[in-house]
């Protein structure tokens, strides 16, 4: 039997247990290869457009309007557990380290939204109810605004990179930074608290991914207030 991969488009013949196993040996060594070619593509890229066309502004947009999270499980909403281990749209986690660029580190964000409607459009829920939380912050954030620092360099194809989902769309799952996070840790190096762009879901809020560290930084930043845990008791 000739088995292929959609993904890959490896092919093997599958005759016993072993050609099975090397046949996922082959897939394996594929997806690493395809990983470090990406990598290295993607850091390229940012590094050639920062280069050619150096940012004529900085960290620009002031916030100090409340901003929302929801929370699964009883975690803390001003955690940064999550985005340290897995990574997100704006930060690489220890998921995405790779040795190839020992210049590039973990780095955590906390995500949030300017409207809890805004949080529900883009939330990727697990099972059970989620706890509402506001969060206030205690100072004005400067941020790096997404839709300015795209229009300067004006290429659909890094706005595409940037809109890109990760591997099986699950952050955990992507084992080599890419574009957004290659961005934004650039972005993060010349300083600014954080990144603002419109969501996708809900388009006439934005979301927020403030830069941190540790929780303790995100602790002395905000003021945090419960609201309430069952959706459906939600008055709209």
């Amino acid at each position: 039997m000739r088995a292929t991969s959609q993904r890959t488009g490896l092919a093997h013949e599958l005759i016993n247990i072993s050609a099975l196993e090397q046949f996922r040996k082959d897939q394996e060594r594929h997806r690493r290869q395809k990983e470090a070619l990406d990598l290295q593509e993607s850091f390229g890229f940012i590094q050639w457009y920062l280069k050619q066309s150096p940012l004529p502004f900085g960290p620009d947009f002031q916030w100090k309007e409340p901003v929302y999270r929801l929370m699964y499980g009883g975690a803390s909403p001003l955690s940064t557990a999550g985005s340290l281990g897995a990574g997100g749209r704006f930060n690489s986690g220890m998921a995405q380290m790779s040795a190839q660029f020992p210049q590039l580190r973990a780095e955590a964000c906390l995500y949030t939204s300017s409207t809890l409607e805004c949080c529900y459009s883009e939330a990727q829920p697990p099972y059970g109810n989620p706890q509402e939380y506001q969060l206030t912050p205690d100072r004005v954030f400067l941020l790096w605004d997404l839709k300015k620092v795209l229009r300067h360099y004006a290429d659909p194809t890094l706005e595409q990179r940037i809109q890109n989902s990760p591997l099986d769309a699950t952050w955990s799952h992507q084992k080599v930074p890419m574009t957004s996070q290659l961005l934004a840790f650039e972005l993060r190096q010349l300083g600014g608290d954080g990144i603002i762009l419109p969501s996708t879901k809900c388009t006439q809020d934005l979301n927020i991914a403030f830069f941190f560290q540790s929780d303790n930084a995100c602790e002395r930043a905000f003021h945090c207030v419960k609201l309430r845990c069952q959706p459906s008791a939600r008055i709209e």
